[in-house]
């Protein structure tokens, strides 16, 4: 456990905690001179379903609105990612040019100007990505201690949403249920309005057509769980203290 609590948490807190690990992700991003992808005719939205030689899975134009930074970038999970980790970033990168390579038939995928990657598995605290993994049975006998507060701490963070779970969409629920929760407790609002939910913040994820931006990629990207991400704390007499 990365957060330490005075006081502790309760036994079965604890216990969930302890049996929600994080996904297995790494993000790269592969820069060319030109989008060679779009002359073409081709969006660069690429799913590959393949061996250990395709490692990649999603792959998504990520050239600026203005044409600028060519660039593609996508995404290896699971096994694959930990098959991989072993490997220099320079190797990947190529494994990955590759892929792409045969993946599009365009020679030019071969030859990218700049890399960069991301492993968030060696992140210190997260320790993964993108979201928590739940377990057979999680929800049976822990599903209840997944939201509640512990006295005055709430928990929020896209693990904890009813809807969109992992996405941003399911952070910023949470994260506002978790105020709601905050509020009902200082008698600012009643306790039928914990659980309104903004509709707008539900829209469909996009599918079949990808924005360049980062920002918008970052859909599919969790934050951190419980209280790395959102959690509240209501002051009044006894005070939590969180030591990192």
């Amino acid at each position: 456990m990365k957060i330490h609590f005075t006081p502790s948490l309760p036994p079965l807190r604890n216990q969930m905690m302890q049996r929600l690990p994080m996904g297995t992700v790494m993000k790269v991003i592969l820069y060319y001179k030109t989008a060679f992808w779009r002359k073409k005719g081709l969006c660069g939205s690429i799913y590959i379903e393949g061996g250990d030689e395709h490692p990649v899975y999603a792959i998504m134009d990520d050239t600026k609105p203005d044409g600028s930074y060519p660039a593609l970038i996508g995404f290896i999970s699971a096994d694959k990612a930990r098959r991989l980790v072993h490997l220099s970033p320079n190797e990947r990168r190529d494994m990955y040019a590759q892929s792409l390579a045969e993946a599009t038939d365009c020679p030019e995928a071969k030859e990218p100007i700049h890399y960069e990657e991301k492993n968030w598995m060696e992140e210190e605290y997260s320790g993964g990505c993108y979201t928590a993994v739940y377990g057979p049975g999680f929800f049976t006998r822990y599903g209840k201690v997944l939201r509640d507060p512990v006295d005055r701490l709430y928990f929020a963070g896209t693990e904890t949403a009813v809807r969109w779970s992992g996405y941003m969409d399911g952070a910023v629920e949470a994260g506002e249920r978790a105020a709601r929760e905050v509020l009902h407790k200082m008698d600012k609002i009643s306790q039928d309005k914990i659980w309104d939910v903004v509709d707008e913040l539900h829209e469909k994820p996009s599918g079949g057509k990808h924005s360049s931006s980062v920002s918008k990629i970052l859909k599919i990207m969790t934050l951190s769980t419980f209280v790395g991400v959102a959690s509240l704390v209501f002051m009044q007499n006894k005070i939590f203290t969180i030591d990192f």
